[in-house]
């Protein structure tokens, strides 16, 4: 493709809509067995496919894959023949990218236990990557991609539960330490990427569970410190990144389970700040995806379990608003960045749960919508961002649970009824909502064939097209951009300060900045977190807007 040459002369701009073109779609039957069901689950992305668990007509779970055709929607490979080979245990399910491939572990029914596998979306190519262990695993999990290496947990019946890693290949899939020497199991968990470590918790005999962290490499995996001094343990746990360090609740044994910090040094390990100075604040519910603050549930002792925010110092950390006022907690739960706003979902004094929405202070906090009217709550769940809006599964109190969406306003917010639908309740099978080709995909009890693979789409649009739109003129590259650098060449016909910015195809703005009109052009950096794919750029000054498809393909 030629630089600067526009990838599309007509297209839509990203508006939140309602009313015009959604349609449900029913995939495939998978588990055809009169109300059997397939209960597809995990989604992933990769290799321009759709990957998920789901149950066969043997109601045995196994990788399946879609292209969002009844034909495209097969199983993968079945690795058992004789029972499930996925598992639905915490800490054993889904799948991990890592290398160009697909992991995840499965057993194969041979008397190995559950191990690790992979797959590159074809049958031939799905293969067990190593043995551990010489007879059955006693247990695996917590994948987690660091490095261009997968880094797991497992117990080869020798060592105990122990740290391991693996390049993917037999050879190279070993015990990256024995933490707790011998057979004793040093059970490492919450195995979470910050900066440039995998922290986790475990324990080495001596010091109780603890805050680890690792390069990768076997010297360099070491513990962080001995917050609660001697065999007790500080129980770290609901470990999270933000701002390239790990965020974790820990109890010192002094001040109870407060919030925490670790720069991956032992200097650098320690209390952000004792919030509940009578006991325990338990902060949890971690989240910071697109966000300047790390947001969090806690209770300070007099408002219960309200919406904290902290920017990383002790001075920053600051409960938000006490939603339900006096010491009936909130409970602040299930969040989501959408439109420079976090959402999530809690109950205050008159309303059940139902979804919030913040910009980070008291006054910028409210209620988006009392969807089940009263104290019951719609109780949503799955907030994913799609089509310029915040979709989610919720009931109404009269339609069961359905999937409904909301601009950010109360009248902005609404229910879509499945006409398609059977039965009283049919989203409520779905905790996942997965966004793949332009569609949501996901589980639902829509009608007799029970729990089986849907899609919904809802078309990007304002009623005025991009061509429409468009009354100025400017060139872009190189296009496809396979550098940090995209040039603008534009013309005296933009006036002013030019207002540039990315969008996603699902809607959100992803870069937001001004720049002064030379009359020549500009170039602007592309961040490195800004994934491969198709995005919009719009440019708009005082005499008009244009707007353009760029492909990120770095």
């Amino acid at each position: 493709m030629n630089t600067g040459k526009l990838l599309l002369t007509t297209l839509t701009l990203l508006v939140c809509s309602h009313g015009f073109g959604q349609k449900f779609t029913f995939i495939k039957d998978i588990n055809p067995d009169y109300k059997g069901d397939s209960k597809p689950s995990y989604f992933i992305n990769y290799d321009k496919e759709l990957i998920f668990a789901a149950q066969d007509a043997a109601s045995n779970m196994e990788p399946f894959q879609t292209d969002g055709t009844a034909a495209g929607t097969k199983m993968i490979r079945e690795i058992n023949s004789s029972g499930s080979s996925l598992s639905t245990k915490t800490g054993m399910t889904g799948f991990v990218i890592m290398g160009g491939n697909l992991y995840f572990i499965a057993d194969d029914g041979s008397g190995g236990g559950n191990q690790l596998w992979v797959t590159d979306n074809t049958s031939a190519n799905t293969q067990k990557v190593a043995t551990i262990g010489s007879g059955s695993v006693t247990g695996i999990g917590g994948l987690t991609a660091f490095n261009n290496k997968l880094y797991f947990y497992a117990n080869d019946g020798t060592h105990g539960m122990e740290l391991w890693v693996s390049d993917g290949t037999s050879s190279g899939t070993k015990m990256l330490n024995d933490i707790n020497s011998g057979s004793a199991s040093s059970n490492p968990l919450y195995l979470t990427v910050a900066g440039k470590l995998l922290f986790f918790v475990a324990n080495d005999g001596t010091t109780g569970n603890e805050l680890w962290a690792t390069d990768g490499t076997s010297n360099g995996t070491f513990q962080m410190d001995d917050i609660a001094t001697g065999i007790t343990s500080s129980a770290p746990k609901n470990l999270v990144a933000f701002n390239n360090k790990c965020y974790f609740q820990a109890n010192d044994g002094n001040v109870g389970a407060e919030l925490w910090v670790s720069d991956g040094s032992s200097s650098g390990t320690k209390m952000v700040k004792d919030i509940n100075g009578s006991g325990s604040s338990s902060p949890a519910n971690f989240f910071a995806e697109g966000t300047s603050k790390l947001f969090f549930s806690a209770d300070d002792g007099t408002h219960g379990a309200e919406l904290w925010a902290t920017d990383g110092t002790k001075a920053g950390t600051l409960m938000v608003k006490d939603i339900n006022s006096g010491k009936t907690a909130s409970s602040p739960y299930n969040f989501a960045s959408y439109n420079s706003k976090v959402y999530f979902v809690c109950s205050d004094a008159t309303h059940g749960n139902e979804i919030w929405a913040t910009d980070g202070t008291s006054t910028g906090t409210s209620m988006v919508k009392d969807l089940n009217s009263g104290t019951g709550g719609s109780n949503p769940v799955a907030l994913t961002n799609y089509a310029g809006c915040l979709y989610f599964v919720a009931s109404d109190g009269t339609h069961g649970m359905q999937l409904c969406m909301t601009d950010g306003t109360d009248t902005g917010t609404h229910v879509f009824i499945n006409t398609k639908a059977t039965t009283t309740s049919p989203m409520a099978a779905a905790s996942q909502l997965a966004l793949y080709n332009g569609s949501l995909y996901f589980a639902s009890a829509a009608d007799t064939n029970g729990i089986e693979l849907w899609s919904f789409f809802a078309p990007l649009r304002t009623g005025i097209s991009a061509q429409e739109q468009t009354t100025l003129s400017a060139k872009i590259y190189p296009n496809p951009l396979n550098t940090d650098l995209l040039n603008i060449q534009i013309d005296n016909s933009f006036e002013g300060v030019i207002n540039v910015q990315l969008i996603s195809m699902d809607g959100r703005v992803l870069m937001d900045e001004k720049k002064e009109n030379t009359n020549t052009g500009f170039s602007i950096s592309i961040p490195s977190n800004i994934k491969n794919g198709l995005y919009l750029l719009s440019l708009k000054s005082m005499t008009g807007t244009s707007v353009q498809k760029v492909m990120v393909e770095r």
